[in-house]
């Protein structure tokens, strides 16, 4: 057995788990209200079976589409974490999202920090609480951003591609419900 194939040890000898996030949000602009899901697993990826029904949702308002993105992943990650699947002293954590600001943040940082979060017009970022929350909560992480492709068609879809689906069909879903109760 090679050294690469042995599983990543932490400092004080504890074994480092890969747990994956798959976070996405279903946002109704009428009402500024939507549904946040998450799924977090080890690695190597569970089959779907095995997935089906461990989504976790949750109902956020006065929010838009990115918003509800950043929002829904600081959620998660700290759910994750109270909950203890995520051990961030010894856990790597890799996040899957399609949320382009998400993926592009860590790159935006140094800007960000350096204008306070306020544009250049020296107005707050709209989202600039969160991309505060969000980058904090980077720091205490081992992590590693995948963007994926959202909403494509199934003969196009990889596993990972299939478990996102999941979580987006999972948003999407109790988005619906909520919208049919009002």
């Amino acid at each position: 057995m090679g050294f690469h194939n042995l599983p990543p040890v932490a400092a004080d000898n504890f074994r480092v788990a890969e747990q994956s996030l798959f976070s996405d949000g279903s946002v109704d602009p009428l009402s500024k209200s939507g549904y946040g899901a998450y799924l977090i697993t080890t690695t190597p990826h569970p089959s779907l079976e095995q997935l089906t029904g461990r989504v976790v949702s949750k109902r956020f308002t006065h929010t838009s589409s990115t918003r509800l993105e950043l929002q829904t992943l600081l959620w998660a990650i700290a759910e994750v974490i109270h909950t203890g699947q995520l051990q961030p002293q010894h856990d790597h954590l890799t996040i899957y999202t399609d949320c382009q600001t998400i993926i592009n943040l860590p790159a935006r940082r140094q800007r960000l920090e350096k204008n306070n979060y306020r544009s250049k017009k020296n107005i707050p970022l709209k989202n600039g609480d969160l991309y505060q929350q969000l980058l904090h909560q980077f720091d205490s992480l081992s992590l590693t951003l995948i963007k994926v492709q959202g909403h494509q068609s199934n003969k196009n879809k990889q596993h990972l591609d299939q478990i996102f689906s999941l979580v987006d069909r999972h948003a999407r879903q109790a988005l619906r419900a909520n919208q049919s109760k009002v």
